[in-house]
């Protein structure tokens, strides 16, 4: 029968100290899946519990010393029974006695059975004098055949004495077997197979790990790599760890690069079956991990790159360590743990690499082999470099690198870099540099974007024509900002080598990138002459002017833009048409325009799917699909594209800031906003609103204003206009809150004008619900509330209700609509705001048992959020007697012990929660 670890756990501990149980526990398992970590923790247990344990462990050096392990388990009954021996009891002399006795009943074990059964007699009386006693043996396949000789009397005198043997063996148990077999049949010794972690198990480790919620990805490409070992799945964790393969963004883990091999040294636990086979046998490890994908002749292969004559020797050792499987045809060239291959790939040195990767490419090339896999193909011919034939090497990677450029980039960006290493000719090797640069640039590697940029604006600038240097311009600036080199774009602002047109959209971009967009607007308006410039530089700068006016309160431009899409002269191009929509649906976007961005989408015929993860967490967050806005803002994050200084991106960290805030996780909002602000973003007033939200939700509201307050003057400074509509209304609904109308009333004055200057619904929106509470207009309240409807927002359109509610102006029956909208959303914490709200108007909450287990999710995710008793109170609207109560319901329900075991389960979804998981979670 096979166990999980936590099964495995409880049984031992039931076993510990019985004299019913068989005295005798055989761990079993493959190496890495578990068994020190188990007896780790089956001790710990012990000693907490107060029981007295006996720890050894053998090595490999013991299993070639006659007698090392009786010696060494002599030495530790020894110690015991003197520990245990009364303190009027003459030490020295029994001591003494025990030793020769002990010593004399050793010499003879090998050779008289009675000698033998003596010696397990006087060791199981010491052991017993200690008892109860668990002993704990780890690594038991090293034993000394010697010492097995009194495996089965030590035993069966242990039997009864309270005395309790746990040993782990690595694989199942075939030393002896008659010996087990006899001691099986007598009820005297089992065997517990420890099973493999499944994904959920899996899942939680990784979680533990990384103190992050593992992406599902991440979870399935660890867990089939590691087929399930512990040891296995943090070996790999280390290793991705190590080439920063893992990022973690808003304490979720993500896989970035899974192609990329884990970097390990080779002393490392998860290579000691391979490296105590010797040097031939790691050998051929390293050539099976390059070589098994192949269908073909391996063993040849592996033998011609090795120069050796025949592999069969070392493939028998490593099949009977476990590290290859049975030797039934192409199972026996298969690693039983995947990811000891992956990780052998970076052991590889590099003539190794190349030699490998020679003799593969070869192989296929002359169709001695095959291979399913083109990505394999790529990596082998990018590793083989001019060993193989450089013109054909280079055209395949160019070929595949094409298809994968937008989805993996990473991969795409090494074969590309291959490829220009293989090219003589410079014009060829600059287009080359071109792509890579491009590529890295979309998926935000900006400094190998920056070293091929600046090879190609300094020696290779005579070989592209003007608009791909306008392009290469760009993104040379990109990786300038990504690399947060603000004195290199001051640099390029002030002095430059480019024709006027394409000049002055350089300078506007790296002037953008600065949060100058007053002095870009201002150039972009005076200093392109569109008919001089060409198609690139034109529609760019037309881009860049519309977006910066945009900005900063003047969206005629842009608005004339959006009618007439047949001004763009790239317009017929993909990826400008692509771009070129992206943005303008961006800024409607970020205005609140959802309705007309999915129309600008849909008329242009470009699906969401297309657009960049940035834009859709935007749209995705606007819709109300809260769970993949957050997802998709974590993932951008994480993968570092954009970071910090593209408006869509500051954005799309408001609104993730808003959705940890409504789900209950006020902290993780906080930490998000810091980080953004630490990025030193472009618009950064956009951040004010939810940074202020935050602050009321702790019971800060002077905070709250001045954090408002600091966002419009950094506004005013930048001359920005369009997104302080929001901040503008922040404030008036505080002042309000503080009974001070009149200070509203400033604030709606300008909450007008900036109406006036942007246009838009939302603005108008904003406007009519403070104008309504200031008035007490109920009729202006319902058109607001209609308004707030047609506009198709969830989260605003609950918002909007509360806040007309709250103030006495809108009418309770729609407190429903705004409960139920709130619910799809998962906004816990406004959730429970509501629910206040409507027992003060009377209205009947719905679902009271849901809403109970909805009220202890969110006390558990605040919980994990760190707050203090007080701190809880505060948020929840409650008092600090309150809270205990409410905490002590739900220790007592969900069997937590401790804040931090509640911390824990939260983290590895393990929370028993009686509803669905709440989409921001």
């Amino acid at each position: 029968m096979l166990f999980g670890r936590a099964a495995a756990l409880e049984s031992l501990l039931r076993a510990a100290g019985s004299a019913t149980e068989p005295p005798l526990t055989l761990v079993a398992g493959p190496s890495g899946i578990g068994r020190s970590a188990l007896l780790d923790e089956l001790s710990r247990a012990v000693a907490q519990r107060g029981g007295r344990v006996c720890r050894i462990r053998f090595t490999l050096s013991d299993h070639s010393i006659p007698f090392a392990g009786l010696v060494r388990l002599a030495g530790e009954a020894l110690a015991l029974a003197d520990a245990a021996r009364p303190a009027d009891e003459p030490g020295l002399t029994e001591a003494t006695h025990r030793r020769r006795s002990l010593a004399g009943l050793i010499a003879g074990a090998a050779h008289l059975p009675a000698s033998a059964e003596r010696a397990a007699a006087v060791l199981a009386g010491m052991l017993a004098e200690a008892g109860p006693l668990v002993l704990v043996v780890d690594d038991l396949q090293w034993l000394d055949r010697q010492s097995l000789v009194l495996t089965e009397p030590l035993v069966r005198a242990l039997a009864g004495t309270g005395v309790t043997c746990v040993g782990a063996i690595d694989g199942q148990p075939v030393a002896e077997p008659d010996v087990l077999a006899k001691l099986r049949v007598d009820g005297l010794a089992r065997v517990l197979a420890l099973r493999p972690l499944n994904r959920a198990e899996s899942a939680a480790l990784i979680a533990d790990t990384l103190q992050a919620t593992p992406q599902s990805a991440l979870v399935a490409a660890l867990t089939r790599a590691a087929r399930g070992r512990p040891g296995a799945l943090l070996a790999a964790l280390a290793g991705h760890r190590g080439t920063a393969a893992i990022r973690i963004a808003d304490r979720h883990a993500y896989l970035l690069r899974p192609h990329q091999p884990p970097a390990l040294p080779e002393e490392h636990p998860l290579f000691a079956p391979i490296a105590r086979l010797g040097d031939q046998a790691w050998a051929v490890a390293k050539a099976l991990a390059v070589l098994r994908p192949l269908t073909g002749p391996v063993l040849d292969l592996v033998a011609e790159a090795l120069e050796i004559d025949d592999p069969g020797p070392a493939l028998d050792r490593l099949r009977t360590a476990g590290v290859l499987g049975p030797n039934t045809g192409a199972a026996g060239l298969r690693f039983r743990v995947p990811l000891l291959a992956d990780a052998l790939l970076g052991c590889l040195r590099p003539f190794e690499r190349r030699r490998l990767a020679q003799v593969a490419v070869t192989a296929l090339w002359s169709g001695r082999a095959t291979c399913a896999d083109p990505n394999y193909r790529a990596d082998r011919l990018a590793d083989a470099g001019r060993l193989v034939d450089p013109d054909r090497a280079r055209e395949e990677l160019l070929e595949r690198a094409g298809a994968l450029m937008l989805e993996s980039g990473g991969r795409a960006e090494g074969w590309l870099q291959a490829a220009a290493g293989l090219t003589v000719d410079p014009v060829r090797r600059a287009h080359i540099l071109y792509l890579h640069a491009a590529t890295s640039c979309i998926h935000g590697d900006y400094r190998s974007c920056m070293a091929s940029s600046t090879v190609l604006l300094a020696e290779h600038a005579g070989r592209f024509d003007e608009d791909a240097l306008q392009e290469l311009d760009l993104i040379h600036v990109t990786s300038l900002r990504g690399l947060g080199d603000t004195a290199g774009l001051n640099r390029l602002v002030e002095v430059g080598e480019h024709t006027p047109a394409r000049r002055v959209v350089t300078t506007a971009a790296a002037l953008s990138l600065l949060d100058r967009w007053r002095e870009a607007a201002d150039l972009l308006e005076s200093a392109v002459d569109h008919k001089a410039a060409g198609p690139a530089s034109a529609d760019l700068a037309e881009i860049f002017r519309a977006g910066a006016a945009f900005w900063l309160g003047r969206p005629e431009r842009f608005e004339r833009n959006l009618s007439d899409p047949t001004r763009w002269r790239l317009n017929g191009v993909g990826r400008h048409h692509l771009e070129r929509v992206q943005s303008q649906a961006r800024l409607l976007l970020a205005q609140g325009e959802l309705h007309r961005a999915e129309e600008l989408l849909a008329a242009e015929r470009v699906p969401a799917q297309r657009m960049s993860t940035t834009d859709r967490s935007l749209l995705a967050g606007a819709t109300g699909d809260w769970r993949a806005a957050l997802n998709l803002a974590r993932l951008s994050i994480a993968t570092g594209n954009a970071p910090g200084y593209e408006p869509g991106h500051v954005a799309m960290h408001q609104l993730a800031a808003t959705i940890l805030l409504a789900s209950g996780q006020p902290n993780r909002a906080r930490a998000l906003l810091d980080a953004a602000l630490a990025a030193d973003p472009v618009l950064p007033h956009l951040l004010a609103g939810p940074a202020a939200a935050v602050e009321r939700a702790f019971g800060f509201p002077d905070r709250a204003a001045r954090r408002l307050r600091d966002g419009l003057e950094l506004a005013a400074d930048k001359g920005f206009v369009m997104g302080t509509d929001l901040l503008w209304f922040e404030l008036a609904e505080l002042e309000l809150l503080a009974v001070r109308p009149e200070r509203a009333r400033v604030h709606l004055t300008e909450l007008d004008r900036v109406a006036d200057a942007v246009g838009g619904t939302r603005p108008a929106l904003h406007s009519m619900i403070i104008r309504a509470v200031l008035e007490q207009d109920a009729d202006t309240a319902e058109r607001a509330i209609r308004l707030a409807a047609r506009r198709g927002q969830p989260f605003e359109q609950a918002r909007t209700i509360d806040v007309l509610v709250r103030h006495g102006v809108g009418a309770a029956e729609h407190l429903l609509t705004a409960y139920r909208l709130l619910g799809r959303l998962g906004a816990l914490l406004h959730r429970t705001w509501l629910r206040t709200l409507m027992r003060e108007h009377d209205v009947a909450v719905p679902g009271r048992r849901a809403a109970t287990a909805e009220n202890e999710r969110l006390l558990a995710e605040l919980v994990t959020e760190g707050l203090s008793n007080r701190q809880l109170a505060v948020v929840l609207g409650t008092s600090e007697r309150s809270v205990e109560g409410r905490l002590s319901r739900l220790f007592s329900r969900t069997g937590y012990r401790s804040r931090v075991e509640l911390a824990t389960a939260m983290l590895t979804s393990d929370y028993p929660d009686d509803l669905a998981e709440s989409p921001a979670s």
